[in-house]
């Protein structure tokens, strides 16, 4: 018994050497997996979130852009009404978003200003007969449908129509009692709603400020006022 205890004890440092070694392989084993899938994860993490990132520097739905531009008449008013500034603000919503495609509907307020000549020389050179200067405010609604020929470049086309006034700039007693007998009609355009439709294109370019694109328009308008056209720089903050 004594000799089997000794023997024991004589083994006891190489068998719990063993162990520990054992013990400490499987924890370093088990240690590196846990780093390596803590390492992928975070990795993977990384990844998603850069990705992530990168998607939301475009972003499309709910927006409200304003505008600066020019716009002129072509036709009826165009001896009389000089080529004028515009300003221009819409909100409006991209209804359908796809990779390489987009359809949005707005709608929004544009005013205009015309420089115009005096009425007392409009008889005298058979010009059509208007005011002086005149400013034009109409509320207007679009679609707009716009292709992707890169990931932040977008050509579209835009079409819709609205209603338009010129209200009257001068006093209102001098007007009928002085200008309108001067010109022995009266033109019937002033205070008075005027409808129109308008077509044309446009681009824009998402830039790398998430929620911020630029872009610009062109728009032939024809309607009871004229036919006309516009031309419109933007900046877009889309929501």
């Amino acid at each position: 018994m004594k000799a089997l205890f000794a023997l024991v004890l004589a083994a006891s440092p190489f068998i719990a050497s063993t162990a520990v070694a054992q013990d400490y392989e499987d924890l370093d084993e088990g240690g590196s997996s846990s780093r390596t899938k803590k390492k992928k994860s975070s990795s993977s993490k990384t990844s998603v979130s850069a990705e992530d990132e990168v998607v939301r520097e475009i972003v499309r739905g709910y927006y409200m852009r304003g505008g600066v531009g020019g716009a002129g008449w072509l036709l009826k008013y165009a001896p009389t009404l000089s080529p004028g500034t515009s300003m221009a603000l819409m909100v409006g919503n991209d209804f359908r978003d796809e990779e390489t495609m987009s359809m949005a509907w707005e709608v929004g307020f544009v005013q205009a200003v015309h420089q115009g000549m005096d009425y007392d020389d409009q008889r005298a050179l058979g010009v059509p007969n208007i005011q002086g200067d005149v400013r034009t405010y109409a509320l207007n609604a679009n679609f707009e449908f716009s292709k992707y020929v890169s990931r932040r470049f977008g050509v579209g086309l835009q079409v819709g129509g609205g209603v338009m006034v010129a209200p009257l700039l001068i006093d209102e007693t001098a007007y009928v009692n002085e200008v309108i007998p001067e010109w022995g009609v009266d033109p019937g355009v002033h205070g008075r709603p005027q409808f129109f439709g308008q077509v044309g294109p446009t681009i824009e370019y998402y830039t790398k400020l998430s929620h911020f694109s630029i872009g610009g328009d062109i728009a032939i308008i024809a309607g009871t006022f004229d036919i006309g056209g516009t031309g419109t720089g933007w900046f877009k903050y889309t929501f």
